[in-house]
């Protein structure tokens, strides 16, 4: 993940677009584009309610997030964005419907669980490194 949002970082990237960092409270907002290849959030939306998302900070820690719910809101509705249900969560945000319309998964720290928990678990992770 790039800390920067610029039409080039998005071609090779996804980026961190507002919020925190991962692990920390609040929200860490990623977005991405949605390749046809499956690059980036090209499958972001195969996500379920339940699948885990791992990312891994600049610290080197991998953070656990849960998706808890999945959200379909429209190009200017950012102010959705910031809206939480839990402490420390993290969206992911990409384009949907010819960029007509967003796909906004959002997650929740999950509780501490060692990896090989989420090598016999995860049907789909999906993992966001951090550069």
């Amino acid at each position: 993940m790039l800390s920067e949002i610029t039409e080039s970082a998005l071609k090779i990237s996804a980026c961190r677009y507002l919020g925190t960092v991962p692990g920390a409270e609040g929200n860490l907002v990623i977005t991405g584009h949605d390749y046809r290849s499956g690059a980036i959030f090209g499958r972001l939306n195969k996500m379920e309610e339940g699948d885990d998302v791992l990312l891994t900070g600049k610290d080197g820690k991998t953070y656990a997030y849960v998706v808890y719910a999945i959200e379909h809101i429209k190009p200017d509705e950012t102010e959705r964005l910031c809206e939480t249900e839990y402490g420390c969560e993290l969206s992911l945000l990409t384009c949907e419907n010819s960029g007509n319309g967003r796909l906004l998964v959002r997650c929740r720290l999950a509780a501490k669980r060692g990896h090989e928990a989420y090598d016999n678990h995860a049907r789909e992770a999906l993992y966001v490194g951090n550069s």
